[in-house]
């Protein structure tokens, strides 16, 4: 009997996690990406990650990973403080349970969320998979048949395999095949952000900000103007 063979289009966070567990689980994975390398374009910044995702990384990754994500995740304390444009502090929200508790650390001492950097999550789970993943394909559309699927991309090569799984991101060439009718909705939010050294965080803000899980400035119209909480020291570590 030939072994299960998984397609997966797209090498974002969703679709390298996916590739992870499924060769742990020894099904043969192909990977491919539009972009021409991991680090071709820039994706956020920072990922909030609760319980539930941080038990499924715990789960995905081999062991030697999962503690390189732990020893570059930050441990936020679980609050939300909001500041005015002069970054003078006006409140500070409890983030906890919905008693408005703060709830931070579970009963068996885990962290009930983290804040990470996205792109050194992202070359956390592409470990171990770059010989099985492909970059600069961009996926054009699918082919089915009795025996599999066949994924056809820009460049006229193909790949075949029994499934193929659509981890494509907001313009999904697999969703607009499979599911013509779902659209995307323009929500009309609209976000600018950036990074400062920590040394200078720490010049302009209130200590306990820097380590809170998000800090929003916002003006009289409480209108949210900049979200602050990833900062980095000279060596380039996120805090």
């Amino acid at each position: 009997m030939s072994k299960l063979k998984v397609i997966i289009a797209g090498a974002g966070l969703g679709g390298l996690c996916l590739a992870q567990i499924l060769r742990r689980a020894d099904v043969e994975v192909e990977i491919f990406e539009s972009d021409s390398g991991p680090w071709d374009r820039p994706q956020g910044y920072r990922l909030h990650i609760d319980r539930d995702g941080v038990n499924a990384l715990r789960e995905v990754l081999p062991a030697n990973l999962y503690r390189l994500f732990e020893a570059t995740a930050m441990r936020p304390l679980p609050f939300t403080t909001i500041v005015d444009t002069t970054l003078k502090e006006l409140r500070r929200i409890p983030s906890g349970g919905h008693d408005r508790t703060p709830r931070h650390w579970l009963a068996d001492g885990g962290p009930e969320h983290i804040n990470v950097n996205r792109a050194t999550l992202r070359h956390i789970l592409l470990t171990g998979l770059q010989d099985f993943c492909r970059f600069g394909a961009r996926m054009l559309r699918y082919e089915t048949d009795a025996e599999g699927v066949t994924a056809v991309f820009a460049d006229g090569s193909t790949a075949r395999g029994d499934i193929l799984v659509g981890a494509d991101g907001i313009r999904s060439a697999v969703r607009r095949q499979r599911l013509p009718e779902a659209r995307i909705m323009d929500t009309g939010v609209r976000a600018i952000y950036g990074r400062i050294p920590i040394e200078k965080a720490r010049h302009h803000l209130p200590e306990h900000v820097l380590a809170d899980v998000f800090t929003v400035a916002s003006d009289d119209r409480r209108l949210p103007r900049a979200g602050a909480g990833d900062f980095s020291d000279p060596s380039g570590r996120r805090f």
